[in-house]
C-alpha cells in the first residue's frame, strides 16, 4: 500500500486462491520490490525502495524484510532501513564484488545509481548427509545440509571436483571424479567449509575394452608387447590373456600394456582378451579376440619322383608344423597314415595303398600346398614265388588228365604253374596255393618232371623246383601160345602194359 507504507503477503494456496498473511510494515511510498536471499539461509528477504510522498518528503530509503520461514518477515536487527538517493524509484541485486553475497543497487530520481555491499555476516555451511554412499567415477552425488549458497570449492577426499550444482541452500550435487579416490566430501563457500561426517567410497567402475595391438601373431614368433585401449582402466587394472591374468602396466585410464611371452605361443589358438578391475566395485570388460595363427606351406620340392606303393618321399618346403594332413593328390588317394616331420622345412612319408599318380599335398593348421609336378605311381614289383610241395607228387604213365595242386608263397594272380618246362593253364586260389591242370600227354611216358612256377615281371621270377614222378605201369599176362614146342620155338604172349618190356623168363 503506498500510502500506507506496507507489503500484502498473500500465500498461494496452490488452488488458484490466495489467503491473507500479514501487511509487512516498510518505508513511505513503497514503489518497487525484489525478493533476494540477502542473509543466506536459503529463504527469500524482501527488498523495497520507498520513493516518499509524490509532492512532500522525498523517501531516501530501502527497507529491508528478512523471511523467518513460512511467509513471514521482520526487520532485522541492524540495517532495517538502508540509506540511499532521494526518491528511488527502482531496485536490483547482485554479487557485484564476488563474495558470494547479493549486493544492492538503486535507481534514484536525482540521476544517480547508489551501491550498498552485503556486509551481513556470513554462516558457514553444513554437511547433513550424502547419497548414494558409493559409486563409480561418473556417479552423481546429492549433498543435503544448510548455506551451499555461494558455494566456490567443493572436494572428495582432498581432490577438487571440478563439476558441481549448488540446486539450493540446501542442496548441492557433483560428479565423481574420474580420479575420485574414497574419502570426506568438503565443501566450502565464503562463509566457511564443512565436511561430511563419514567417508564416500568411490567404486572402480567395470572396464571397457576398445581394442588391442596387435590382435594376431605368429605361432612361435617369440614375445611381444600386447597394448590395450579402452576406458575406465584403474592401477589395480589386470589384462587377461589366454583365460588368465598376465602381469599389467598401468598407463592411463584408457590404456594398458602387457608382456607376452612366447610360452603363450606355442600352437594355434583363438581366445578373447578381457581386462579386470578390482574392488571395490570393478569387474571384467567385454573380450577383443586374439589369435596365433601359422602361414601356409610351401612346397619346394620331393624326392623320388615315381615308385611303387610304399615308397618313402621326401618333401622339402617351409612351415610344416602341425601337420594335419599328408598324401597324393589325386581322385581316390588316401591321405597318408605313415607321416614324420623331420624339421619346419622337411617331412617324409609313405605312399600308403590305393595311392593313384598326383601331386604331393601337404596341409597343416595354417593352410594347404601342392607341388606343381605329380609324383608317379608304378606298379609295385611281386616278389619271386617259393613251391614248398605238390599233390599228387606221382602218377602212372599214361594216366588221363588230372588237377596238380601246388603249394608255396608269394604267388600272384599271374603266376603259373610249369611242368617239364611246358606252362600250364593255372587258377589262382591264394598266394600260397595255385592248382594246374596237367594234360595225358604230359604223362604219357615214364619219368622224373620238374615242376616251378614262374611270376611275370615287374619283378617276380621262377622258383626252384619240384620233382614230379610218372611210373612206368606193372605188366599183366592173360595168355600164351602155342602150349609148348621145342626148343628153339617162337612164343607169343598176350596181356597188357607189354611196352617196354625188358625181360621174360621160362620156368624161373
Amino acid at each position: 500500500m503506498y500510502r500506507a507504507g506496507t507489503v500484502s503477503v498473500r500465500l498461494n494456496t496452490g488452488t488458484g486462491t490466495f489467503t491473507s498473511l500479514a501487511d509487512v510494515a516498510v518505508g513511505v511510498g513503497p514503489l518497487d520490490l525484489k525478493l533476494a536471499d540477502v542473509d543466506n539461509d536459503g529463504d527469500l528477504d524482501l527488498l523495497v525502495a520507498n520513493y516518499g510522498e509524490p509532492t512532500g518528503t522525498a523517501g531516501t530509503t530501502v527497507s529491508v524484510r528478512l523471511n523467518r520461514g513460512a511467509g513471514s518477515f521482520s526487520a532485522p536487527a541492524t540495517n532495517a532501513e538502508l540509506t540511499v538517493g532521494a526518491k528511488p524509484n527502482s531496485l536490483t541485486l547482485g554479487d557485484i564484488d564476488g563474495d558470494g553475497d547479493l549486493d544492492l543497487l538503486t535507481a534514484n530520481n536525482t540521476s544517480l545509481v547508489n551501491v550498498r555491499l552485503n556486509g551481513a555476516a556470513l554462516v558457514p555451511p553444513t554437511i547433513a548427509s550424502f547419497t548414494p554412499a558409493s559409486g563409480a567415477p561418473g556417479t552423481s552425488v546429492t549433498v543435503t545440509g544448510t548455506n551451499f549458497t555461494g558455494a566456490t570449492a567443493v572436494t572428495l577426499n582432498g581432490v577438487a571436483v571440478p563439476s558441481y550444482t549448488v540446486n539450493s541452500a540446501a542442496s548441492l550435487v557433483f560428479s565423481v571424479p574420474a580420479n575420485g579416490t574414497s574419502g570426506v566430501i568438503a565443501i566450502t563457500t565464503p562463509g566457511g567449509t564443512a565436511t561430511s561426517s563419514t567417508a564416500f567410497t568411490v567404486l572402480n567402475p567395470t572396464p571397457v575394452l576398445y581394442s588391442i595391438s596387435p590382435n594376431r601373431v605368429l605361432v612361435n614368433s617369440g614375445s611381444f608387447t600386447l597394448t590395450v585401449n579402452g576406458m575406465g582402466f584403474v592401477a589395480g587394472s589386470v589384462i587377461n590373456f589366454l583365460g588368465g591374468p598376465v602381469a599389467t602396466t598401468f598407463v592411463s585410464g584408457t590404456q594398458l600394456t602387457a608382456v607376452i611371452a612366447n610360452s603363450y605361443l606355442t600352437s594355434i589358438s583363438s581366445s578373447y582378451v578381457t581386462v579386470t578391475n578390482p574392488a571395490p566395485g570393478g569387474g571384467t570388460s567385454m573380450g577383443q579376440l586374439f589369435e596365433t595363427y601359422l602361414p601356409a606351406p610351401t612346397i619346394t620340392s620331393f624326392t623320388p619322383a615315381s615308385g611303387p606303393v610304399g615308397t618313402t618321399i621326401t618333401v622339402t618346403g617351409t612351415n610344416f608344423q602341425l601337420v594335419k594332413y599328408v598324401g597324393l593328390a589325386s581322385v581316390g588317394s588316401p591321405y597318408a597314415t605313415s607321416v614324420t616331420v623331420v624339421s619346419p622345412t622337411t617331412l617324409t612319408f609313405v605312399v600308403p595303398t590305393g595311392s593313384v599318380s598326383g601331386p604331393v599335398g601337404v596341409s597343416t593348421s595354417g593352410g594347404t600346398e601342392y607341388s606343381t609336378d605329380s609324383f608317379i605311381v608304378t606298379a609295385t614289383p611281386s616278389p619271386v614265388p617259393t613251391l614248398t610241395s605238390l599233390s599228387p607228387t606221382t602218377t602212372v604213365a599214361g594216366s588221363n588228365a588230372f588237377a596238380l595242386v601246388v603249394s608255396g608263397t608269394n604267388f600272384t594272380t599271374s603266376s603259373l604253374v610249369n611242368f617239364n618246362g611246358l606252362p600250364l593253364a593255372t587258377t589262382y586260389a591264394s598266394a600260397t596255393q595255385l592248382t594246374a591242370q596237367v594234360p595225358a600227354s604230359a604223362v604219357a611216358t615214364a619219368g622224373a618232371f620238374g615242376v616251378t612256377v614262374t611270376t611275370p615281371a615287374p619283378g617276380g621270377g621262377t622258383s626252384a623246383a619240384a620233382t614230379f614222378t610218372v611210373t612206368a605201369p606193372v605188366p599183366t599176362f592173360v595168355s600164351f601160345t602155342p602150349a609148348s614146342g621145342l626148343v628153339g620155338a617162337t612164343i607169343t604172349v598176350t596181356g597188357t602194359n607189354l611196352t617196354g618190356a625188358t625181360t621174360l623168363t621160362l620156368n624161373g
